[in-house]
């Protein structure tokens, strides 16, 4: 059941056309003022879960909170479904859904069947399998009670067997969105492979999606996108995001074929222009990142939680663009212009995708030495529920704490935290080859007189790491090496990121 905090959060979503269509649906009347008052004081946000029922009980001492509460959730949901009705293909669909049982119950049964004709054709149009299946079922119901008016058993079989057909193509779409639900379950928590075992578990993955996909025998925009987005993941995930590309372009081309399919629910293509620019950020094909920015800030979203994803992202690749281009006062501009638009305010992005972008953040703090700003925004990081992140971007998160705090030189705190982490990376089994190679040169750093040997052990580790297949992927999630070079060369960061620009692996983050 819906509480205060349920309900803030919820109108603090609305955009201000949602608003305004709840006012206009439900003026308050005299008996209703207790719930006009309620969502005034949630709307404001400045009044405490008790200041409110102190408030309400003082002007209203026979109301009681928990029903108020609940009428004005059912409100606004009944105004938001109203608000979104004709906005989608799926809308109007569950809309015909209610009308037509509606003409059923009151006899009117030509129209009746006129507007399951019409909802089965706007559904398989669009290929919405799952409605056309529903619809199709009803009117087999009605026709059945009505004894089949105006049908020969050849269409009653006709009716069967295409049924027969979209259920074994939902059947086949449901096995492959599984397939693909688990892969990227893996990608956001695992992130990339990072040893045999992950590669031979992965791969067990692509074997099954390969056999289901030889059992296709209906082709559709849904399955061929599954195909693809399945086959882009995997590549990304077993470090080749060169042929990941090549999968998204594909999948690019699929999308802008069938625009009329998807224009309705654009998130998909947001995501999918998100998969385009990581790769060319992986692979360093930077030249091509800003038509792809363009094309994502050129999507019209369908609701304001989507226009809030798409501006997050086209910031996110904006600032791993100037990076990677060595563009740092850009960067910085960049960063500030995002931290004022978002994060002065409640927004409504994944929890993951925001950690993403504080990590790219807090790189580009590092990287100018304000580390307490670096350190901020990490902790900000490491403070979220494990369950919300990925454990590569936690692993991130921690080794880029450690180096902050050896920059701030807090050798003492440094002590207990190499501990610290090094127990929790073993417990959770995640303690791959960077992360003991930086623990150690911690340790090194810590305890030798001479500190350019513990850093020209880090470099040389590093730099083999260069030929580890799975190791090189995190390496271009942090500068690790420029930032080596930079004490060994005595060097500010900023300006080996500039000398290496061109010759280089560049900097990037972890995935969102």
């Amino acid at each position: 059941m819906a509480n205060i905090e349920h309900l803030t959060t919820l109108i603090k979503s609305l955009s201000k056309s949602e608003k305004r269509y709840f006012r206009w649906s439900y003026p308050w009347q005299s008996g209703d003022k207790v719930y006009g008052d309620l969502y005034d004081m949630l709307e404001k946000g400045n009044h405490s879960s008790q200041s409110i029922k102190i408030k309400l009980k003082q002007a209203y001492p026979d109301a009681v909170l928990e029903p108020a509460c609940k009428h004005l959730y059912k409100m606004l949901m009944r105004s938001l479904r109203n608000y979104e009705a004709e906005k989608s293909v799926e809308n109007k669909l569950i809309n015909l859904l209610g009308d037509v049982r509606i003409l059923f119950n009151k006899g009117i049964f030509e129209l009746c069947f006129s507007e399951i004709e019409k909802a089965k054709n706007m559904a398989y149009r669009h290929e919405k399998f799952g409605y056309y299946l529903l619809f199709a079922r009803l009117e087999l119901q009605y026709l059945t009670s009505l004894e089949f008016p105006n049908t020969d058993e050849t269409t009653l079989l006709e009716k069967q067997e295409k049924i027969n057909d979209l259920l074994y193509h939902e059947l086949f779409i449901n096995r492959h969105a599984s397939l693909y639900e688990l892969l990227t379950y893996r990608y956001h928590k695992q992130g990339n492979v990072r040893s045999e075992t992950e590669s031979a578990l992965l791969y067990d993955l692509l074997l099954e999606e390969s056999q289901v996909s030889s059992t296709k025998k209906y082709s559709s925009f849904e399955s061929d996108k599954l195909h693809l987005h399945f086959q882009s993941t995997y590549f990304l995930m077993s470090g080749s995001p060169e042929h990941s590309l090549q999968i998204f372009r594909e999948l690019n081309d699929l999308f802008l074929k069938n625009k009329s399919l998807w224009a309705d629910s654009p998130v998909y293509y947001v995501y999918l222009l998100h998969g385009i620019l990581t790769d060319l950020h992986l692979i360093e094909e930077h030249e091509n990142m800003p038509f792809f920015l363009e094309e994502l800030q050129q999507v019209q979203p369908n609701a304001n939680s989507l226009l809030i994803l798409k501006q997050h992202l086209v910031y996110f690749h904006q600032l791993g663009f100037l990076t990677a281009q060595g563009k740092f006062n850009d960067a910085l501009a960049t960063a500030r212009e995002y931290e004022k638009q978002f994060m002065s305010k409640t927004v409504m992005v994944p929890p993951n995708t925001l950690a993403a972008m504080y990590f790219r953040l807090a790189v580009v703090y590092f990287s100018i030495k304000d580390y307490t700003k670096s350190l901020q925004l990490v902790n900000t990081i490491l403070n979220t529920s494990g369950s919300f992140i990925s454990s590569q971007l936690y692993v991130l998160g921690r080794l880029l704490h450690l180096l902050i705090h050896l920059e701030l030189r807090n050798e003492d705190y440094l002590h207990y935290e190499i501990k610290s982490v090094e127990r929790k990376l073993k417990k959770s089994k995640k303690l791959f080859t960077l992360e003991k190679i930086t623990l150690q040169f911690l340790k090194k750093w810590l305890s030798m007189p001479d500190r350019n040997k513990a850093l020209q052990y880090y470099a040389g580790a590093l730099a083999e790491l260069e030929e580890n297949n799975y190791e090189n992927q995190l390496l271009r999630q942090f500068p690790f090496r420029r930032w080596v070079q930079g004490h060994l060369q005595k060097t500010p960061f900023l300006e080996v990121g500039l000398k290496q620009n061109t010759s280089t692996k560049k900097m990037s983050v972890p995935q969102v």
